[in-house]
């Protein structure tokens, strides 16, 4: 599946007509008592209201104008890669005495490419127009004469899409035209009120799943988008996502609830490394390279290192060398120790069996001492015959 967004965006250019035609003119006569007639004609007036123009949420922006008739609706938008979308609302009205409605069930959009040829729907775009309730717009439906002095509305929503799971994405930059009518003609006897869905508003709890986070709350309105959801935190973890059951909840996604619902924070376990500078000792087998925030807690052991005491660990822990060094469960970041070393000073007895030692032979050695041999003790009457120790009764 190719995933190189780069010069990949769609142009498009949607074009919504107004068609609107009257069946045949109303006319009223008054008579008046001075015996004068005046004819007065019924006016129609249904066309977009830019004013009542409303950006609902999108991942990119959006031009749109309506032309000096009020008929003609034009929506241009560059669509970058996948999960890029606009969503708007915006009134037809009725400013006229006459009333008008949906002529034909069919809105299915003609695209066509930077060729003017008609072309299919892109798979990977999602397109949309309904009703701002998100019902489907009617055959028949009345949009009922103006009230007065009061225009009659009906809102409309157009939404479009850069469908974000798609496997199939345009092999260079796309230009497109979408074009859908919406036709009203003046109302007959089998036009129709259309029954409009009230759209309801829930209340999202986001429970941070022993994390924090703020907002605790926020309210969403159904068949709107959730829009931006906050980021929880939690020490040694990294946040995946919210989740309603197992279905992951983001910004873009269409609000289907039908009553108050709780998101759940999920998370990813970061794991630490543990670094050791020895200092040409060795390590105990039981110290960790590792952990992650609920490791048990950890207590470094000694190392070893021939010819040396062990003083304890610097790092982490800080600069004062410490036997005692402790990890405790809910620990984050990697951590660094060094060990530090004294070198050990050994001391040599000699039992001289009534004779003098020689005063060459050292009292003490360490580790590094340079190679040395005794010297002979002397006793009066006796010739030494040579040294034993432990593992060594043979004198030599």
């Amino acid at each position: 599946m190719r995933r190189n967004f780069k010069n990949k965006k769609i142009r498009l250019l949607l074009l919504i007509l107004l068609m609107v035609t009257v069946g045949y003119a109303f006319l009223s006569t008054t008579l008046k008592i001075n015996g004068t007639a005046n004819i007065k004609g019924n006016t129609w007036n249904i066309h977009w209201d830019s004013d009542s123009l409303e950006v609902l949420d999108g991942s990119v922006t959006g031009t749109v104008d309506v032309d000096n008739t009020g008929k003609n609706l034009t929506y241009i938008v560059n669509l970058h890669q996948p999960g890029d979308y606009y969503e708007f609302t915006i009134d037809v009205v009725n400013e006229g005495t006459v009333d008008g409605m949906i002529s034909i069930n069919n809105f299915t959009p003609v695209v066509t490419d930077e060729n003017d040829q008609t072309v299919a729907l892109p798979s990977y775009l999602k397109y949309s127009l309904t009703y701002a309730d998100g019902q489907a717009i009617e055959e028949n439906h009345k949009l009922a004469k103006q009230s007065g002095s009061t225009p009659t509305r009906e809102k409309y929503k157009i939404t479009l899409e850069f469908d974000k799971d798609t496997d199939t994405l345009p092999d260079s930059v796309e230009s497109l035209t979408i074009t859908s009518n919406v036709p009203y003609n003046q109302a007959d006897d089998e036009a129709f009120e259309r029954e409009k869905k009230t759209l309801s508003t829930y209340t999202i709890t986001f429970d941070a799943n022993g994390g924090s986070v703020s907002p605790t709350t926020k309210e969403v309105k159904e068949e709107g988008r959730y829009g931006e959801l906050p980021v929880p935190t939690k020490n040694g973890y990294t946040f995946l996502g919210w989740y309603l059951g197992n279905t992951k909840i983001t910004s873009k996604d269409v609000v289907r609830i039908t009553k108050n619902e709780t998101l759940e924070a999920r998370y990813a376990k970061i794991d630490y490394t543990i670094t050791y500078d020895l200092n040409g000792g060795v390590n105990s087998v039981n110290n960790p390279s590792g952990y992650s925030a609920d490791t048990e807690t950890i207590t470094l052991e000694e190392p070893t290192k021939s010819g040396y005491t062990f003083t304890g660990w610097t790092g982490s822990n800080g600069n004062t060398p410490q036997k005692n060094v402790i990890i405790p469960t809910g620990s984050t970041g990697n951590k660094n120790y060094t060990a530090n070393w004294e070198k050990g000073s050994y001391t040599i007895t000699y039992n001289l069996d009534g004779g003098t030692n020689n005063p060459n032979n050292p009292s003490t050695y360490s580790v590094d001492t340079e190679d040395f041999v005794l010297q002979d003790p002397t006793k009066e009457g006796y010739v030494f015959k040579g040294w034993t120790t432990d593992g060594l009764n043979t004198p030599t």
